[in-house]
């Protein structure tokens, strides 16, 4: 008897990895435009954000 063993199929690294990097980058483009859109009117302005407050240090404290 005889047992033939199939020769296993091989996986190209560019096809798993071309749907994920496709993926990826549309990801980051929609988080991008979602930014962008969320934030336009609040930071694009100078001077929009209140100064931040200084820190005193008491009298011998350096």
């Amino acid at each position: 008897m005889t047992t033939q063993t199939l020769p296993s199929p091989t996986v190209n690294a560019r096809s798993l990895l071309l749907p994920y990097l496709l993926g990826l980058a549309a990801a980051m483009v929609l988080v991008q435009t979602a930014i962008a859109l969320a934030g336009e009117g609040s930071a694009s302005s100078p001077g929009c954000s209140p100064p931040s407050p200084r820190l005193e240090l008491p009298p011998g404290w350096r």
